[in-house]
C-alpha cells in the first residue's frame, strides 16, 4: 500500500520540520528509498529558496516525489505561491499542518492538482473532508503534539478512519515499533529526530552534539499560542508570539543554543552517534541491528 501511495521502498516518512527540512536532508532520503519533506515554514526564510530546492530535487531524482508540508495560508497571495509551486513541479504530496481556520477551497484547489493530500493532526478527528491520509502526533514527537502518546492515538482514530489512511508520528525510533504499526495496517510511519540528527541535517554540528548529551527526560514541554512542542529546559524561549519561536529556532539549528531552542522528540533516546541516513534507514529496516 505505502509503495502505491509514495513511490519509495521503504514506509518511513521523514517528518516535515521546520527550519530541518530542506534539500540536502530531501535528497539523501530519496536515496535511501524513504519519502522525503520539505516544508513552507518558516515563510520569510523558506520561500525565498524553495523553488530553487525543488529544482535540485528534480534535477537529481527526476522527479517531485516528496511531501512539502505547509501550514495553510492566510491570504491568496500566499495560497497562490503554494498552488503554483506544486503545479510546476507536480509535487505528489502536501502535508497541511492542522489549524483551526482550514479552508476546503484551498484543499479544493489542490486536489485539482492531483496531488495527494495528508492533514498533520493532534487530536483525535473524524472528519477527513477528501484528505487522503492522516498524520498523527502524539506526545512523543517534537513540536505540535496534543495529549495522547503515539500508540494510543493510532488505536483511537482507527475507530473512525481506516488504518491504512494513518501515519503515526512521535517517538518511533527502531525497526520494531515500525514493524507494530505496519503490522497493525498503518499507511507508514513518520520519523523526525532521528533524521534531524543525521549527517546530512542542516542542523549545526555543535548543536547536534548537545543533543547526543540529552535523553527524553531533557525535553519540557511548552504551550505557546496553542503550540506544544518539546524543547530544553535551559534554552526554554520567553512566552511570546510563534514568530519568535521561529526565530530562535533558526538560531538554534545554526549553533547559537544560548539565544536559540531546538525541537526534539522522545526519539532522541535512540540516538548516540551521528549517522548518514543511509545507515539509519538500514538500522530501522534490517534485523541485524
Amino acid at each position: 500500500m505505502h509503495k502505491e501511495f509514495f513511490g519509495y521502498e521503504h514506509p518511513i516518512v521523514c517528518s516535515t520540520m521546520t527550519c530541518v527540512s530542506d534539500i540536502n536532508l530531501a535528497i539523501a532520503c530519496a536515496k535511501a528509498e524513504i519519502v522525503p519533506s520539505l516544508t513552507t515554514a518558516p515563510f520569510e526564510l523558506r520561500l525565498k529558496q524553495l523553488q530553487l530546492e525543488l529544482d535540485k530535487f528534480t534535477q537529481e531524482m527526476n522527479h517531485c516525489h516528496l511531501i512539502l508540508g505547509v501550514a495553510i495560508p492566510d491570504n491568496p497571495t500566499l495560497e497562490n505561491f503554494i498552488v503554483k509551486l506544486i503545479e510546476k513541479y507536480k509535487i505528489s504530496h502536501c502535508e497541511l499542518i492542522e489549524n483551526a481556520n482550514s479552508d476546503k477551497k484551498f484543499v479544493e484547489r489542490l486536489r485539482e492538482l492531483d496531488c495527494f493530500i495528508m492533514r498533520k493532526v493532534a487530536i483525535v478527528n473524524n472528519k477527513t473532508f477528501g484528505f487522503d491520509a492522516l498524520v498523527l502526533n502524539g506526545t512523543e514527537s517534537a513540536g505540535y503534539s496534543h495529549n495522547l502518546k503515539t500508540k494510543d492515538f493510532f488505536d483511537i482514530q482507527k475507530q473512525f478512519i481506516s488504518a491504512d489512511k494513518l501515519i503515526p508520528s512521535g517517538g518511533i525510533a527502531s525497526k520494531a515499533q515500525i514493524d507494530y504499526y505496519m503490522n497493525s495496517g498503518a499507511l507508514a510511519v513518520s520519523i523526525g529526530t532521528l533524521f534531524a540528527m543525521s549527517e546530512e541535517s542542516s542542523i549545526d554540528i555543535s548543536t547536534k552534539k548537545r543533543m547526543l548529551e540529552k535523553t527524553s527526560s531533557d525535553l519540557s514541554r511548552m504551550k505557546l499560542s496553542g503550540l506544544q512542542g518539546l524543547i530544553y529546559r535551559d534554552i526554554e524561549p520567553e512566552q511570546k508570539k510563534k514568530r519568535t519561536i521561529d526565530k530562535r529556532l533558526q538560531r538554534g539549528v545554526s549553533g547559537n543554543l544560548e539565544e536559540g531552542v531546538i525541537f526534539a522528540g522522545t526519539g532522541i533516546d535512540f540516538t548516540n552517534e551521528l549517522l548518514p541516513v543511509q545507515e539509519i534507514v538500514r538500522r530501522l529496516t534490517t534485523d541485524d541491528s
